[in-house]
């Protein structure tokens, strides 16, 4: 949390250099206003925010994953797009950036590359961006491996429980797993038993005992 107050320090002291008339920058953030959204952390979104909002097909909806290629190549969230905080302010990763048009949601494996990508983008005067709150590390702990509450849970908590665990079964399918499941070997069929025909072969009848004649 130190590093990003930091950042954001370096952000009101240094006007970006993107900045230009006519682009988002004109209507950018006050350093005041940056301050009131971090205090009241008004830019997240849980991971059950952001999966209901995916599962419901919600299309102002973008992803953006700010870790490496590599990182994304790895693992990300469904229809995500990569651009790394380091090539941010590329022209060509701005283009895909348009806030005006959709509403964005950084996130990185924790939230300090997210948090930092937010900072830029609201300094640029973007308005509905948000950051997934605990980023792809609470994201597997909610919603792709969620654990069972204790017996003396809420009924309100046994409620959210049962819709993780649907967020779950819908993704499962759709993001590639952070660790690969446990190999199971392939159990060959085990070759058909041949019935033996068995024969029976009758016994010979005795022959009758012969009628006594009478006197």
């Amino acid at each position: 949390m130190k590093k990003t107050y930091g950042f954001l320090a370096f952000l009101l002291l240094v006007p970006l250099a993107c900045n230009r008339p006519g682009s988002a920058d004109a209507g950018r953030a006050t350093p005041e206003k940056l301050l009131v959204d971090l205090v009241e952390e008004n830019r997240f979104l849980s991971a059950e925010q952001v999966a209901d909002r995916l599962i419901n097909d919600d299309p102002s909806l973008l992803l953006a994953d700010v870790r490496s290629h590599e990182e994304y190549d790895a693992f990300t969230l469904p229809g995500a797009v990569n651009i790394p905080l380091e090539n941010f302010l590329q022209e060509e990763n701005l283009s895909q950036l348009d806030c005006s048009r959709y509403s964005i949601v950084f996130f990185s494996n924790s939230t300090v590359k997210a948090e930092k990508t937010w900072l830029i983008a609201r300094r640029r005067g973007c308005k509905d961006i948000y950051v997934l709150k605990g980023g792809l590390n609470e994201w597997v702990a909610r919603i792709m491996n969620p654990a069972a509450p204790p017996e003396t849970a809420s009924a309100e908590e046994l409620e959210r429980f049962q819709l993780r665990k649907a967020a779950r079964k819908y993704f499962i399918g759709s993001s590639k797993a952070l660790t690969p499941e446990p190999y199971v070997p392939p159990v060959a069929p085990q070759p058909k038993a041949v019935k033996k025909e068995v024969r029976v072969t009758p016994k010979p009848k005795k022959p009758a005992p012969a009628e006594e004649e009478g006197c």
